[in-house]
C-alpha cells in the first residue's frame, strides 16, 4: 500500500511582500518575528543598544513586536533601550494574548 505520508503541522504559507527579482529568499535571520519589525523601525534600531535587542530576541516574539510597535507609536521615546527593559519586565507577554479577561459579574439585588 502507499506509505500515507501527509504534510502535517502547520502549513502556514509564507508570501513575503513581492519585491523585484524575488532573489531575497533565504535572508530572514532565524529572529524572523523582531528583527522583521526592526528592519521597518531602522530609526528605532538605531538607537537600541546590545542589551535591549537581547532581550527583545529572548522574550516572547509577539510582545517583542507590540514594544516596538509602542515605540514607534509614541514616537518621543527618548531611551526606546530602557522602555524595552520597563516593558518587558512588567509586561513580558503580550497584551492580546489572553489572561486579563473578564470582570466577574454584578451580585444580584436583594429579594422584597
Amino acid at each position: 500500500g502507499g506509505s500515507g505520508m501527509q504534510a502535517g503541522g502547520l502549513l502556514v504559507p509564507r508570501h513575503p511582500a513581492p519585491v523585484g527579482g524575488g532573489a531575497s529568499f533565504g535572508q530572514q535571520s532565524s529572529g524572523g518575528g523582531v528583527d522583521g519589525v526592526l528592519r521597518r523601525y531602522p530609526n528605532i534600531l538605531s538607537k537600541l543598544d546590545d542589551t535591549a535587542l537581547q532581550k527583545l530576541r529572548g522574550a516572547n516574539q509577539d510582545r517583542a513586536v507590540e514594544i516596538i510597535e509602542d515605540i514607534a507609536k509614541k514616537g518621543d521615546v527618548r531611551n526606546p533601550s530602557a522602555f524595552i527593559a520597563r516593558s518587558l519586565s512588567d509586561h513580558p507577554q503580550p497584551r492580546g494574548g489572553g489572561g486579563c479577561g473578564g470582570g466577574g459579574g454584578g451580585g444580584g439585588g436583594g429579594g422584597g
